[in-house]
């Protein structure tokens, strides 16, 4: 008698050959996770990058994303391309707080307090109170009479006790003792 095995195993599937062009062009439509984009928004290496960065936003429909927005204007400020970061400012629906501060700061940093003060007062038109850091950043660029106004608004609003907010960032146009000013100070004066 012959011997025949009543169960044969077939052989090994042979695996399919990968296209390595094909499968880079497929993982490039997944969308980028926004935490990762963020920390690469945080220290671009170039204008180069942050045009990439920025275009990966577009791409994948993250264009609005609050946080992801801010970092990039912010970056687009830090590499001295103003042009860009206040385009993508326009373009926000409904910038919030840090936004507006951030667009502030940026004009401000590169001399341009009219444009930072009208970008002020466009925010308060659409509602939205300053806080400490807003008034730090147009202090820094406004005139002594602006910068004036401006330091009643601190006290009005309950920041005058922030001295970073007001005598440090007027203090050395006014070339005055820096002493706080309290609104709730009563005065003794001898009658």
């Amino acid at each position: 008698m012959s011997s025949t095995p009543l169960f044969t195993t077939p052989p090994p599937p042979t695996p399919p050959s990968i296209n390595r062009n094909t499968l880079s062009a497929n993982f490039a439509n997944f969308p980028p996770s926004p935490d990762k984009l963020a920390i690469l928004l945080d220290k671009p290496n170039s204008i180069n990058q942050l045009l990439q960065i920025h275009a990966t936003l577009l791409r994948h429909g993250l264009d609005q994303h609050h946080i992801l927005n801010f970092k990039l204007q912010r970056s687009y400020s830090s590499l001295g391309r103003l042009d860009y970061s206040l385009a993508l400012f326009n373009r926000t629906r409904n910038p919030n707080l840090f936004f507006y501060t951030s667009i502030i700061n940026a004009h401000s940093l590169h001399g341009l307090s009219e444009e930072a003060l009208l970008i002020y007062t466009q925010m308060l038109f659409e509602g939205l109170q300053p806080n400490e850091f807003t008034f730090s950043s147009i202090l820094k660029s406004c005139s002594i009479e602006i910068g004036k106004m401006l330091h009643s608004q601190v006290i009005k609003l309950g920041f005058d006790s922030d001295l970073s907010t007001s005598d440090r960032d007027m203090g050395w146009k006014l070339n005055t003792p820096k002493t706080p000013v309290r609104s709730n100070r009563k005065s003794n004066l001898n009658e």
